[in-house]
């Protein structure tokens, strides 16, 4: 199987998954999830930088 390359939601649940793939997990791509930054993905909900970093520190493996 190639390795994943996915979009990072921070939610507890979907961290736990992504972190359960392991080695198959390539690498995430994410909002900044700041208004002031130019980032033209969608953002469902507003999000802190501290817990966005707090859900990515779940992710020792892929690159962000």
């Amino acid at each position: 199987m190639p390795p994943l390359n996915v979009p990072f939601l921070p939610d507890a649940d979907y961290v736990a998954f992504l972190a359960g793939l392991g080695s198959r997990l390539h690498a995430v791509h994410f909002s900044l999830y700041d208004p002031a930054l130019c980032d033209a993905r969608v953002r469902m909900r507003d999000v802190s930088v501290e817990t966005l970093a707090t859900h990515l520190q779940r992710l020792p493996g892929p690159r962000k």
